[in-house]
Parts: C-alpha cells; sequence; structure tokens
C-alpha cells in the first residue's frame, strides 16, 4: 500500500492483517518502506519493532539490552550474562581489565541524598577488585577500591574498615 499522501512519493509498505473472529480485520505486522518490521506496531521506529509481549525459544543475541519501562517484568529461564556470551550460572558478569574501575562490578546508586546521612551513602559498589589481586569488595561509593568497606582476599581473610586484612578477621577503626 502506499504510505504517504504526497504526490510523486511511491513509498509504500506491506501490511498483515487476521480477522478477528468475524467480525473486523486487524493489521498484525508491517514492513515500512525502508525496511523496519512493526508487530502490533503500525509505524516501526526499529529493524524489529515489537508491541506487545514477546517469547524467545533460543537467546536474544544483543550488543545492549535496554529496559526502557519502570515496570518491565523480565523472566529468564536459565542464564543471563553481561559482558559475556558464555555465562556460568543465573547472573554473570564479565568485564575485562586491569583497574578497579575495569572491574566486574554492580553499582547501586541514588539520585539523591539520604536526610542526614550525607553523600556517602548515595553509591555502594560491590565486586571484584582486578587491580588489587581480585579481592571482592563492598565500598560506599560509584566504583570499588574507593571507600572500601569490606574486603575479602584469595587466602579467605576478612577486613572490614581496612583494604589489606592480615588475619581471618580484621576490624580497623576508621
Amino acid at each position: 500500500a502506499k504510505e504517504n499522501s504526497t504526490t510523486g512519493n511511491n513509498s509504500g509498505y506491506l501490511s498483515f492483517w487476521t480477522l478477528e473472529g468475524s467480525v473486523a480485520f486487524a493489521e498484525r505486522g508491517r514492513f515500512s518502506s525502508t525496511g523496519l518490521f512493526g508487530i502490533g506496531q503500525v509505524s516501526p521506529s526499529y529493524n524489529l519493532d515489537v508491541t506487545g509481549a514477546g517469547h524467545f525459544t533460543t537467546y536474544v543475541d544483543a550488543a545492549n539490552f535496554v529496559a526502557t519501562s519502570t515496570s518491565v517484568a523480565s523472566t529468564f529461564g536459565y542464564r543471563v550474562g553481561i559482558g559475556t556470551t558464555s555465562p556460568y550460572s543465573l547472573l554473570t558478569l564479565y568485564k575485562a581489565g586491569s583497574t578497579a574501575a575495569n572491574s566486574p562490578q554492580l553499582v547501586f546508586s541514588a539520585s539523591s541524598t539520604v536526610a542526614g546521612l550525607g553523600n556517602a551513602l548515595n553509591n555502594w559498589a560491590i565486586g571484584t577488585d582486578l587491580a588489587d589481586g581480585g579481592k571482592f569488595k563492598i565500598a560506599s561509593s560509584s566504583v570499588i577500591g574507593t571507600s572500601d568497606r569490606l574486603v575479602i582476599d584469595g587466602n579467605g581473610y576478612v577486613g572490614i574498615g581496612t583494604a589489606g586484612p592480615n588475619g581471618q578477621l580484621q576490624l580497623s577503626n576508621y
């Protein structure tokens, strides 16, 4: 079908329709003149633009995965890999590097300060510090290796308030 009402512009689209019961036809999919395909979407903006729920029986391979809604409910039945195509557990974070900032880590960040607690509690990071022998750390900052609060090294030594525990448990005053 013709995609517009402009004289001389013969761009067209291909649409797919189904009959709902015996009453009315409904458009279910559309290829635009630029090659974009929409499912449940008559004006696709992406190579594949889906409105409504979807189901994949194998994995989705994407360079980026972005949830654009705060009400997204996602269920991953097997494994999720971030930074890897070979996740080995339910959630695998992988990042190659040699600095704390390039270490695999999760960051919990608040958009504002909590009244009375100050800025130090806005961000928390948890992960493996590749710049410090692969120690597991929890830090009250946006990157491990700074403001570390808990450290576990390769020997199983635990440090609270120290980056280098010297025994099974070392507590340090701030």
